[in-house]
């Protein structure tokens, strides 16, 4: 009990524990400003305080906590943890109206063991048996006497509290008689009547520094000859010894509170400490019989592998299932190990329980999708390898098969060739496939995946490859056979290309045949309808005296007769416009607009270019026919009241824009219809290494781009 505790008050320094002293004071403000810092200091080394308020005192219960808030804020928190108790003289000394200073000192000794086993370093105490000196002297000798007994001989430091006001001068001398040491404190002012108690701890507390201080110079001799590194490890060695040593009063709270299950076995098997944690989990109930909370399954071995680890003194291991409070099972990894002495015979044995239902869960859903993994990796249809990318300053040098499945095997015909490199298995590999190389080195260096098409020289074969990398220089290759469709490709694009050309002909013999019957109609039938009339106009002539029902017959014939012309010189143009041959595009349209315009009654606008185009016939009749079928469109579906035209010639491509502010159309909805008329300009525009483009928005009109490339040679006229 050599071990000195700070008091907090100034007068007294250090104390050891088992110091048992009285104070006497004159004022209620004096004996707050010494029990205040006594409290604190007690706090700050980690000791249960107890504070007992006597019918004696100056002071009550509310104005003690009131002087201690007023240095320590949060003192609630404190009294609700239980470090510090703070309770009025009844409640202490008295049971119903009676004092049993038996009792009273037994409630020490018990509140003193309490207290260690909630992991404090001690216990200090203040109270006033002032009301029992007065009351009963002799009980009050009785009592003091078996304080006296027991204090000195436990972790407890204890004052006792009496006002000067209320004594005598005999009775002060009888209380300093019966305790340690007495200090007084007089408005302010101390003084100290040291009594032979007192000298004895003083000379005992000298001693021990003396003896402390020849160890601490026997030690540093020892030291003098080693090096500033050696001095520096033992200082450290030292300070690790005292933080042990202190660890140790703190070994209870901490167990106590770790978020593990722990608990401590004696030599016999036996169960003697339980953490909160442990309690909280299996509840109180098991602690008699801790077997019972261990699943029926594992129970057997768990209990015969724990005793043979008690016989062989070894860590034991193991993972078992405990039942909760409510009856739930789950997975625990318990460890245990033994405590030695110094002659290495095991004293205890301590252990802990880690809850592992989670990981557990998760081992598991790890294995599952480990197994679905490997079942999709196995029966995969495409090939899949995995390679670890060997470079030098930048350039691929080879590559490690790590890991392929059967499909890869099949499709490359290698079979099993895992930890190989992939120049040994393939010589020439890096040249032959030299575009899945260069884009699988790539993603092992980037980490970007890449999907592409090659053709393997190697293996003669059309591959479609997606690549991606898990980690740096690293890569996934999977590999699929498309050989077969892209030959299906080539052939569809073949009959494509076949198609097209059949299409190109028929429009050049349709526009051909266009031209032929527009010049048939307009010579010959034209001709002759011209003659005709010629002979009717004679008829006219001839036929003066002739009735008038004649006279009028023969002008509804003339009348006939020029409608019929008319008609067949506008089927003659649209057939094929002879100002398309005669003028050129730019003639044509705007002959076309102007009967667009009478027929339609839709204002027309055309913006055509400034310079003058020579544009070889088979683009002027196609752009032609382009320009009729979209403005035909126009007079069906559009409700338009206005179209605008323009015609442009930049960077050597044509562009022909058709403006209309119609009522327009879903551009997808057409698109799923495939009406033949804009397929057939589609096409037209295809043919003339061009495109044909529709914008449309319901309610907002339609513009129609056809843009083909052409090279403009300046002449002097069209």
């Amino acid at each position: 009990m050599s071990e000195l505790r700070k008091t907090g008050i100034d007068v007294l320094g250090d104390i050891p524990w088992g110091s048992h002293f009285c104070y006497f004071y004159q004022t209620t403000h004096d004996l707050l400003e010494t029990l205040v810092p006594y409290f604190m200091a007690g706090l700050k080394s980690n000791e249960f305080c107890l504070w007992i308020i006597s019918k004696s005192e100056l002071l009550t219960l509310e104005e003690a906590k009131e002087a201690l808030r007023q240095v320590l804020p949060d003192l609630e928190r404190y009294l609700e943890q239980g470090r510090i108790e703070i309770v009025g003289h009844d409640e202490w000394f008295l049971n119903g109206d009676t004092f049993d200073y038996h009792k009273v000192a037994n409630r020490f000794k018990n509140k003193l063991d309490e207290a260690l086993a909630k992991g404090y370093t001690g216990m200090r105490i203040n109270g006033s048996p002032a009301w029992l000196q007065k009351e009963n002297r002799m009980q009050f000798c009785q009592f003091e006497k078996e304080i006296g007994q027991l204090f000195p001989n436990e972790r407890i430091i204890a004052s006792c509290t009496f006002p000067l006001a209320t004594l005598k001068g005999d009775e002060i001398f009888d209380i300093t008689r019966r305790h340690q040491f007495a200090i007084a404190k007089r408005y302010g002012h101390w003084e100290v009547i040291e009594t032979p108690e007192l000298k004895q701890a003083k000379a005992e507390i000298k001693k021990l520094n003396e003896e402390l201080e020849q160890k601490v110079t026997k030690r540093t001799r020892q030291l003098e000859s080693a090096n500033n590194e050696l001095r520096n490890e033992n200082a450290e060695r030292k300070k690790a010894e005292e933080e042990l040593r202190k660890s140790k009063d703190r070994i209870r709270l901490i167990i106590d509170t770790i978020p593990i299950m722990a608990f401590t076995v004696r030599l016999d098997g036996t169960v003697d400490y339980y953490n909160q944690r442990w309690l909280d989990y299996a509840g109180e109930s098991a602690i008699e019989d801790p077997n019972s909370i261990v699943h029926p399954e594992d129970r057997p071995a768990a209990t015969e592998k724990w005793r043979t680890k008690m016989i062989t003194g070894e860590l034991s291991e193991g993972e078992i299932r405990l039942r909760r409070s409510d009856g739930e099972y789950r997975w625990f990894l318990v460890r245990t190990a033994p405590l030695y002495d110094e002659q290495r015979n095991i004293v205890k044995w301590y252990g802990v329980s880690i809850d592992i239902e989670d990981s557990k869960r998760a081992e598991d859903a790890l294995r599952d999708s480990e197994q679905r993994y490997l079942a999709l990796f196995e029966n995969m249809a495409e090939g899949v390898a995995y390679f670890k990318m060997l470079f030098k300053d930048g350039k691929l040098q080879d590559a490690i098969y790590l890991e392929m499945n059967p499909a890869w095997e099949n499709l490359t015909g290698l079979g099993n060739v895992i930890g190989r490199k992939i120049t040994e298995v393939i010589p020439g590999i890096l040249e032959a496939n030299s575009e899945f190389i260069e884009r699988s080195a790539r993603v092992a260096l980037t980490g970007k995946s890449e999907r592409f098409e090659s053709y393997s020289i190697y293996l003669k074969k059309w591959l479609s490859t997606s690549a991606y990398s898990p980690k740096k220089e690293h890569v996934i290759v999977v590999m699929d056979d498309i050989t077969k469709r892209k030959q299906a490709e080539e052939t569809l694009q073949q009959s494509y290309e076949e198609i097209r050309r059949l299409t190109e002909h028929l429009h050049n013999i349709r526009e051909d045949e266009r031209t032929h019957i527009a010049r048939e109609i307009h010579d010959e039938l034209g001709s002759q309808l011209a003659v005709l009339k010629m002979d009717v106009s004679w008829l006219k002539k001839k036929l003066n005296d002739a009735g008038e029902a004649i006279k009028q017959r023969i002008r509804d014939l003339i009348d006939l007769l020029d409608a019929t012309v008319k008609s067949v010189r506008r089927i003659s143009s649209e057939l094929r416009p002879s100002l398309l041959d005669n003028l050129g595009l730019v003639a044509a349209m705007e002959w076309h607009l102007k009967e667009f315009e009478k027929r339609s009654g839709i204002k027309i606008t055309f913006n055509e270019p400034k310079e003058e185009l020579k544009i070889p016939d088979p683009i002027k009749n196609g752009l032609f026919r382009i320009f009729q079928e979209s403005l035909t469109n126009v007079t069906r579906h559009s409700d338009a009241k206005e179209v605008k035209v323009k015609l442009l010639y930049t960077n050597h491509q044509l562009i022909l824009n058709i403006e209309d502010n119609g009522k327009g159309f879903d551009k997808q909805k057409v698109k799923e219809m495939k009406t033949l008329g804009i397929l057939g300009m589609e096409e037209r525009a295809m043919m003339m290494n061009g495109s044909y483009e529709i914008n449309s928005v319901p309610g907002k009109g339609t513009i129609v781009t056809a843009v083909l490339p052409y090279k403009n040679e300046k002449v002097n006229s069209i």
